[in-house]
């Protein structure tokens, strides 16, 4: 909702303000109150218990007041009247529980309890009592819309609940209301700094300057461009490069502050309380033009109005609607652009800077504004608690504990950050680089040497690698369509313990498989990253994945629950190899899994491919077996051998066992033998080529998937190993000789490549091919010294420099020479 006292994370902390003495209304050495509008009673009651205060908040009906000890909270009702003779209700705890800090809505208040427990009071209940609302969580921010909540976790979770008519709980589903707590999905993992509400609209901020909004949008206020309303998180885009520091919800309108001192809203503005001199609704986040070259350090909004304090200047500044005074200008008209705020007796204020050991606390809420300037030592509370993070004095402190209450404490603090998504990525952020194509929020460098700093450390190691296994991975945010949120994804391939042999189960199983439960969305951003990667972290990466593969292999029994690891260990893989095909380029050997030679059951695979082929129209479920051969790129040079024997082999069994049915059932009777007939060649060895294309020409295609036989004319008769291979190995010898002439070898190179002018006509290229298929589906090897070029041109793929230089060291030079 509209009421925020919050104040900017650099207001009072980085300003120290003074007031002109002559405007004091209260004894220089003590705490200052303004009241706009003024309510003498309501001020006076207020005022000799400044000193105390801890936090006010207020709305259109209420103004609350935290005390110092958190015992209670005040309620004074509003508007206060000239007298302020309402007297306030103390509203208690109990069970001698203190209350760090609270907010309130349209009839309900919450309180946060020190120990990190939100409570609600309902105001419009009688004789009500605070109930407790995530018990078992710890939270560390709290914020109010008229009817809603929400709570940010010590976890870097975000809940939310109440009134959903306009989708201000942010979780995909619109409802009269939500009462049990939601988390907010889509912001799951991303490290947010600061949470706030309107009157049915929700902001967040993350620590990167990020901000999503969500909820009632009629006016614009979620800053989006347009006016539908959203029932999930949406990013704003980004302020030109600016960084959001704070952000505070009116009414129906927002303000954000950027770490430069620049003031952008975006609403509702028929008050003026954009101050764009204007009464327009702004769609998206616009600069008030009237505040540059002035560094806003502080702002709050009211249900229709807006304050901006200048501490270079020592002014507070408002704008919006002055209806009941509360812009502070002696008056009730509306303010279109920002206008210093008065004193009840129409003087300036004015608070020197740099100086003071006072701070300016300023809080808007309702038809209200309240100025509190008061010692810096005051106990006001903390209303922006940030998520644990990491940071190097953490680092050297884990190293050097000893003692066990500050070791106990270590454990406390590795087990809160290396649990949460949100934690981790919170502890590397870095500022934007302009020039990067792709930005990412992540220092990797930091987090590669924080990391390897903190394994130094055994039981630091065994405990972080406790809470990834035992947390972090089951709460990994691959749902979320946010690059802040999926970042964990680029971080956790840095931790070391993502590399030892013994966690390839408990901790890159899980991690593959929370990438392979992605959207496509989500994997694209996933993968741009990789694609980005230089050639060491990038085999690094590829060779987790590969390592984790070769240790299922080692413990492989054939279940379910190995298949699906398997599965997802293969399809990040592939991933990874599509990557590197189109990006990185790197050698394709780092893709190679050198057991599946000595481990894999070829024909099984052969035939579990064949028969997926036949039955590809039906989806196979996770209970089927991997089948490798989806998966070629992992194959060795054996490896593949290996298959095409085995591919050969089945094809060959299929081709008989066809036979054998058709025997029986159109020559009932006649043995099936006879039509089990082979592919039969005898040739001469003094005119090898000329009788096997001969022959070739008579068969027809059908024929060549039988068994070949092969027999030298004057020789011994068909031989199944032996003379085939002799055969193919002769053949292939004398047909790709130079002098031959089908092809040709470029000067200085081992490879043979088409003439531009060729003797023989395209026929004879063809019935090449068909020896080479030939020879590979009669379980042969033949060596043809063809470059890597023609195959991925057979693969549509396009040849690169280098492929010229393999085909040709001299006329690859020649070509980088003027490529130069």
């Amino acid at each position: 909702m509209e009421q925020r006292p919050r104040r900017s994370s650099r207001g009072g902390a980085r300003s120290a303000l003074q007031p002109a003495p002559r405007r004091s209304a209260a004894s220089p050495r003590g705490t200052q109150l303004w009241l706009f509008p003024s309510a003498p009673g309501l001020r006076s009651a207020l005022l000799g218990r400044t000193e105390a205060m801890r936090q006010m908040c207020c709305t259109r009906e209420r103004l609350a007041v935290l005390e110092r000890g958190g015992v209670g909270v005040e309620v004074h009702q509003l508007p206060a009247g000239s007298d302020g003779a309402r007297k306030p209700k103390c509203i208690k705890l109990g069970k001698k529980m203190k209350i760090h800090s609270m907010d309130q809505g349209a009839q309900h208040m919450l309180v946060l309890s020190s120990d990190g427990k939100p409570f609600e009071y309902n105001y419009s209940i009688e004789h009500t009592r605070f109930q407790c609302i995530l018990q078992e969580k710890t939270i560390i921010q709290i914020t109010c819309g008229d009817y809603h909540s929400l709570a940010l976790s010590k976890g870097g979770e975000l809940f939310a609940w109440g009134q959903n008519l306009h989708g201000q709980l942010g979780v995909g589903i619109i409802l009269p209301s939500i009462q049990t707590p939601q988390i907010v999905e889509q912001l799951s993992g991303v490290p947010l700094a600061q949470i706030s509400a309107g009157k049915a609209h929700s902001m967040a901020l993350s620590i990167s300057g990020n901000v999503y909004s969500w909820g009632r949008n009629d006016f614009g206020q979620l800053g989006l461009g347009h006016t539908d309303n959203k029932d999930l998180p949406s990013l704003i885009e980004t302020l030109d490069n600016e960084k959001v520091e704070f952000l505070a919800c009116g009414g129906s309108h927002t303000a954000l502050l950027t770490k430069d001192g620049l003031l952008f809203t975006f609403g509702a503005g028929e008050y003026g309380q954009l101050g764009h001199n204007s009464t327009q609704n702004e769609l998206r986040p616009c600069l008030v033009t009237e505040l540059v070259g002035n560094r806003v350090t502080q702002i709050a909004c009211g249900r229709w109005h807006t304050l901006a304090y200048v501490s270079d200047l020592g002014k507070v500044f408002s704008f919006g609607s002055g209806k009941e005074g509360q812009l502070g200008n002696s008056g009730t008209h509306n303010h279109m652009i920002p206008l210093p705020m008065k004193s009840p007796s129409n003087e300036e204020l004015k608070f020197e800077s740099h100086t003071s050991e006072k701070k300016l606390i300023m809080i808007a809420g309702g038809n209200q504004s309240i100025l509190l300037w008061m010692k810096k030592e005051n106990p006001v509370v903390n209303l922006r608690r940030k998520i644990p993070t990491l940071n190097e004095g953490t680092v050297k402190r884990w190293i050097a504990g000893v003692g066990t209450k500050q070791w106990q404490n270590t454990k406390r603090e590795i087990r809160e950050i290396f649990s949460s998504p949100a934690c981790l990525t919170g502890s590397f952020i870095r500022e934007r680089i302009t020039s990067e194509t792709m930005f990412i929020n992540l220092d990797i460098n930091k987090a590669r040497n924080n990391f390897k700093e903190l394994t130094q450390k055994d039981w630091i190691t065994n405990t972080i690698t406790t809470c990834l296994r035992d947390n972090l991975l089951k709460n990994l945010p691959f749902h979320s369509p946010f690059q802040e949120a999926l970042e964990v994804f680029f971080l956790l391939p840095e931790c070391p313990m993502m590399h030892e042999f013994s966690n390839w189960e408990s901790l890159v199983v899980p991690f593959a498989e929370a990438i392979c439960k992605m959207s496509d969305k989500s994997s694209g951003v996933l993968e741009e990253y990789w694609a980005s990667l230089q050639e060491s972290p990038f085999t690094k990466l590829v060779q987790m994945f590969t390592r984790a593969v070769s240790a299922q292999l080692h413990y492989w029994t054939e279940s379910t629950e190995n298949n699906c690891h398997i599965k997802a260990l293969l399809e990040i893989l592939k991933r990874l190899h599509r990557v590197n095909q189109t990006k990185c380029q790197l050698p394709e050997d780092i893709f190679k899994i050198n057991e599946l030679t000595h481990w894999l059951n070829f024909c099984e695979d052969a035939y579990r491919r064949s028969s997926w082929k036949m039955n590809s129209d039906t989806s196979i479920g996770a209970q089927c077996p991997v089948i490798f051969s989806h998966f070629p790129f992992t194959f060795n040079i054996q490896s593949k051998i290996k298959l095409l024997y085995a591919d050969s082999l089945l094809k060959m069994q299929e081709k008989k066992i066809r036979a054998v049915m058709l025997a029986g059932i159109v020559f009932p009777g006649r043995s099936s033998l006879a039509l089990l007939s082979t592919f039969n060649l005898t040739v001469r060895r003094s005119h090898l080529i000329e009788d096997v294309l001969g022959q070739l020409n008579q068969f027809e295609n059908e024929d060549l998937r039988r068994e070949l036989m092969v027999s030298f004319s004057g020789e011994i008769g068909l031989d199944f190993g032996g003379v085939r291979a002799e055969f193919f190995r002769c053949l292939f010898e004398e047909m790709t000789q130079p002098e031959y002439g089908m092809f040709m070898y470029p000067e200085e190179a081992s490879y043979m490549w088409f003439p531009v002018r060729p003797k023989f006509e395209k026929k004879r290229y063809f019935f090449f091919g068909v020896l080479c298929g030939l020879c590979l589906f009669n379980c042969n090897v033949a060596n043809i010294p063809f470059p890597l070029a023609l195959f991925k041109k057979l693969l549509d793929q396009t040849p690169s420099l280098e492929d010229l230089k393999e085909l040709s060291p001299l006329w690859g030079k020649c070509v980088g020479t003027k490529m130069m």
